[in-house]
């Protein structure tokens, strides 16, 4: 994070109901949606996702009833899924909760913050099965620390959202990570009306989502919208996305993010350490934060054998 943004400032902004990317663009002059503007904005935001569900169960319980039946039907005997930008796990619990054949569940965020409220939530609300089966982490979608083809199944709900000029840098890492494809719920922008256009121009949102797909070689099965919506201006379309060929799967161990080598767990220190690149991530309250920006230069430092 650099050091000119004013946090206290941004904060302010925030409880006074202002949107927060809008602020950050206003105050650096950037016309973007950076990963620091994004990072900062749902950071300050962290909790607010779970009162929202607590005050429309219903709506979310239909919204991952959806997307569980998507998942069945597109990809049947899932192993592994991976919600990229999971937020505080409001979603993810109600969907996880539903996936009692899938044995390895995994999600990241860029925002510690909403990890770490997000996990009291999430293991108020699914079973010690489903809790013991899910590992969670923070990450960026830029550089996700996990080896190729180790992620049978990776998803979005309203992540890459915000990544406009960003998506085809997404995308790929995202197919990087996946065996047999992607399941994406995003708004559409090709598929919305003007109104929906006009909003998604206005806040930088992500567009042509299934061209990009096909630009990075793989096969788009199906781009529609959900049946179940809330936004009118914001509809959610879901893009079913096959990997091409099939790919020899890797064990979905934690990988430096950067040189996607092996890393190695101190659980003395309860860090994650890079050999190669004599570098260590740290955990805070259990979570890793296995970010590049995260990283600690320790070349003097080994794990104990």
């Amino acid at each position: 994070m650099t050091a000119s943004v004013d946090i206290p400032a941004l904060r302010d902004a925030y409880r006074r109901g202002q949107n927060i990317m809008q602020a950050y663009r206003a105050s650096t002059g950037s016309g973007d949606n950076s990963p620091e503007a994004i990072e900062i904005a749902y950071d300050l935001q962290a909790g607010q996702y779970i009162r929202n569900h607590a005050s429309e169960p219903d709506y979310y319980h239909a919204y991952t009833d959806e997307q569980a039946a998507l998942l069945d039907t597109h990809f049947p005997d899932c192993e592994s899924l991976l919600d990229a930008g999971c937020g505080e796990l409001t979603n993810t619990a109600l969907l996880f909760g539903k996936l009692e054949g899938v044995p390895g569940l995994f999600g990241f965020d860029l925002s510690w913050s909403r990890v770490h409220v997000g996990l009291g939530h999430f293991r108020s609300v699914v079973d010690e099965d489903c809790a013991r089966r899910t590992q969670v982490f923070v990450g960026e979608m830029s550089g996700i620390p996990l080896p190729d083809n180790s992620i049978d199944v990776v998803m979005t709900s309203h992540a890459l959202e915000p990544n406009h000029g960003r998506e085809a840098e997404l995308l790929g890492e995202l197919l990087r990570i996946s065996r047999r494809g992607l399941l994406l719920f995003e708004p559409s922008y090709e598929l919305g009306d003007e109104a929906q256009q006009k909003n998604m121009e206005r806040h930088g949102y992500v567009r042509d989502l299934a061209d990009h797909c096909h630009a990075l070689g793989a096969s788009v099965v199906a781009h529609h919208f959900t049946q179940v919506n809330y936004n009118p201006l914001n509809r959610t379309a879901v893009t079913v996305v096959r990997k091409p060929g099939s790919t020899l799967a890797n064990a979905p161990a934690f990988v430096d993010p950067l040189s996607r080598t092996t890393l190695q767990y101190d659980p003395t220190d309860r860090v994650y350490h890079s050999p190669e690149r004599g570098v260590v991530y740290p955990t805070l309250r259990g979570i890793p934060i296995l970010r590049d920006s995260a990283a600690v230069l320790a070349t003097g430092f080994e794990v104990p054998a």
